[in-house]
């Protein structure tokens, strides 16, 4: 299923070939962003995934349809993200995601470092089929439709939702307002889930050709699932609009018409009162408020009643000293 390059394993090459290019892209990155304190530099991850399919693909002396389809696939993707980060970079003056790291090295140094892993996993179909020679490639076949139809399917949902809402947020008259048109009107996420489906399509294209160890690359789309739908990708982004639309009653029925990950599938009644909760808090210390100044009142009440019974009494047991009694006002 290999060959042998330079007294190496092609696959440990070409997957060396891409942790140089793709760390030292990361490294670069992670320096110049702080020392010269630059937000915008997200453009240079898929750039080194861009150098790396490039690099990769160029050392093969031999090709073949799935190689060069993964290829195409991968370059299209970096293409793609990289045109839309510019020009989203272009348009706005901060990167709201390096709000909470801009003043530390190490954070950065952090961020730097999964962006790396990320872009380590969207190379490794390329990188797997390009260390297979044509002549043990195995035939197309009904997985590589499937994945075809996935990606393709991925690719433009994303393409199609990034420049929707790139459109909607950069006019001055929809700031504030929420975005629920074209495919952002049944799903809350139609870029994260597009990502999804085209990394899923590129992993159904290599399956027919993967051999003995090289099915733990099913690691890699994994990784991206988990990190797109469960931790970098769409937490951050819910959290973003659940602060700033809180208390706006048209999210909350966006809310409930909008699916998180599939079209139509609303949040769960579980979730949508927890925030429900969350979406009243001023109205929640106002009742506290409220509350607190009526058991002052009482208390009062009670303290000038009691002092009006004592002094009653003193009056009937003729021991009253002095002309009268201050009360709590």
């Amino acid at each position: 299923m290999s060959t042998i390059v330079f007294g190496r394993n092609l696959l440990d090459s070409n997957l060396s070939f891409a942790a140089i290019i793709i760390g030292g892209m990361a490294v670069m990155t992670w320096f110049v962003s702080f020392f010269a304190s630059i937000d915008k530099l997200t453009w240079m991850f898929p750039l080194s995934v861009l150098a790396s399919s490039i690099t990769i693909f160029s050392l093969s002396r031999q090709f073949n349809f799935r190689q060069i389809l993964l290829f195409v696939y991968t370059v299209l993707w970096g293409v793609r993200l990289f045109v839309h980060l510019v020009r989203r970079i272009a348009a706005d003056k901060l990167d709201r995601r390096f709000d909470n790291i801009r003043n530390s090295a190490f954070k950065r140094l952090l961020f730097c470092l999964g962006g790396m892993v990320l872009s380590y996993a969207f190379i490794m179909p390329q990188t797997i089929v390009n260390s297979i020679l044509p002549q043990y490639q195995p035939r197309f076949g009904v997985m590589d439709v499937i994945g075809i139809v996935f990606w393709t399917v991925g690719f433009l949902m994303e393409m199609v939702a990034d420049i929707q809402l790139f459109n909607f947020t950069h006019k001055a008259e929809n700031r504030g307002m929420i975005y629920n048109k074209g495919l952002w009107s049944h799903l809350r996420h139609p870029n994260y889930i597009g990502e999804f489906l085209q990394w899923w399509g590129m992993f159904m294209i290599t399956t027919p050709a993967l051999y003995k160890l090289e099915w733990l690359s099913i690691l890699a789309p994994i990784f991206i699932s988990v990190m797109t739908l469960f931790v970098s990708g769409i937490p951050p982004a819910e959290r973003a609009t659940h602060d700033e639309y809180l208390n706006d009653p048209e999210y909350h029925s966006y809310l409930a018409d909008s699916g998180k990950y599939i079209p139509w599938f609303s949040r769960s009644d579980k979730d949508v009162s927890n925030m429900n909760r969350r979406a009243v808090p001023e109205s929640a210390s106002s009742a506290s408020t409220a509350s607190s100044r009526q058991n002052e009142e009482e208390m009062r009440a009670r303290r000038n009643d009691a002092a009006r019974n004592k002094y009653g009494q003193m009056q009937q047991g003729q021991t009253h000293v002095g002309s009268g009694i201050a009360t709590e006002n």
